[in-house]
């Protein structure tokens, strides 16, 4: 008689759940896996967020059971719900597309990498600390506005951070937070700048109460913190990110070109006197649009794709916003002179030089010309 053994790694023991007769429930995760459960139902709901795909809200469901089960995992309980939410079975989605997308993934990891430091994930301050991180990302999975995209790196940063829990690897768990402050910052600086292309009467509001002095000034606290630790991470999130694809060398090149666009765009929002901006209206806008599109297509990496592609969707929103209000407010732009346009290319040219060939390198970590 052969005797069954447990499979040890964990991409296995979930494969076996899933191809045997377990119930394909949250109920027959807790009675095939025990206290570990928890963490599997955290990373199995939080999956589908982290998925890079405009959801429009459907996965908010999912993120609320997360969250319950992350406050159970946090007082150091078993998995419990409602028997509604517990012994509903997981989408077909989840189940035939998801989980085996998952399973590779964690299977990918057991292989090339070696868990570490496990010791600062058993112990119980560890579970609090780590599981207070891993409750911050699910709620900003959950706040990030529908059909942005915006919920995949807080959604991807909870769930390295339940399979660092699961496998015992600080690395992955620190990995995890980066990436998850990644989405954050994103959120919050994005947020702050949508603030007149979906709450534009709410902001007038705010500016009546408070001042607009003190609201500017509000407005750049939260815009340069959102900025630096948005770049802070971006650095760092690079190297723990998901290769989607390898964008060819060339790439770098056209990018190189259309953020030489985007500088003097820029620039050209704030020189006065220019055909450019008397042209385009809004300039600067439009330089993040140019920025976003040459980043968008010389990476490859999941981090990569939400960060500047959110951008990219973000500055083609803004546009047609502003474009509107001018429509409304009955805007006229002064005609530009040649002299205002030689020194906003100017400014635009020096500007990128300094940028591609010395700050890039020192801030992101990566030279963009080689």
């Amino acid at each position: 008689m052969m005797m069954y053994m447990e499979p040890k790694l964990w991409s296995d023991r979930l494969a076996a759940w899933l191809a045997g007769d377990h119930s394909k429930t949250l109920a027959g995760l807790r009675e095939h896996f025990g206290r570990e459960a928890l963490v599997l139902g955290i990373l199995i709901l939080m999956a589908i967020p982290a998925l890079p795909l405009p959801t429009g809200g459907i996965t908010h469901l999912f993120e609320i059971i997360a969250f319950v089960l992350c406050l159970e995992f946090v007082a150091g309980g078993r998995l419990w719900l409602p028997k509604q939410w517990l012994h509903r079975p997981l989408p077909y989605g989840v189940r035939q597309q998801v989980l085996p997308r998952l399973i590779v993934w964690v299977r990918w990891y057991e292989h090339h990498m070696r868990p570490w430091g496990g010791w600062a994930v058993r112990l119980r301050s560890g579970r609090v600390l780590w599981g207070a991180a891993l409750c911050v990302c699910i709620v900003a999975a959950f706040i990030a506005p529908p059909f942005s995209g915006l919920d995949t790196l807080p959604a991807l940063g909870a769930v390295m951070l339940c399979l660092a829990l699961l496998v015992q690897d600080v690395r992955l768990a620190l990995a995890g937070c980066v990436v998850g402050a990644v989405g954050i910052s994103l959120i919050v600086f994005l947020g702050a700048h949508s603030l007149r292309i979906f709450a534009d009467s709410w902001r007038a509001v705010q500016i009546a109460r408070i001042g607009e002095r003190p609201w500017k000034g509000l407005y750049s606290l939260v815009s340069v913190a959102g900025f630096v630790l948005l770049i802070w991470g971006y650095g760092r999130a690079r190297a723990a990110t998901i290769v989607l694809w390898q964008p060819p060398f060339w790439t770098h090149y056209l990018a190189a070109l259309f953020v030489l666009i985007a500088f003097v765009l820029v620039a050209a929002a704030y020189v006065r006197g220019t055909h450019i901006k008397s042209a385009l209206h809004h300039p600067m806008i439009l330089g993040v649009k140019s920025w976003a599109f040459g980043h968008l297509i010389a990476n490859g990496t999941l981090a990569g794709v939400v960060l500047f592609g959110s951008f990219l969707v973000w500055a083609i929103a803004d546009f047609a916003a502003s474009r509107r209000r001018d429509r409304v407010a009955g805007t006229v732009y002064p005609p530009g002179t040649a002299v205002g346009d030689a020194i906003a290319i100017a400014i635009g040219i020096a500007a990128w030089a300094v940028f591609a060939f010395y700050l890039h390198e020192r801030w992101i970590g990566v030279r963009p010309l080689g």
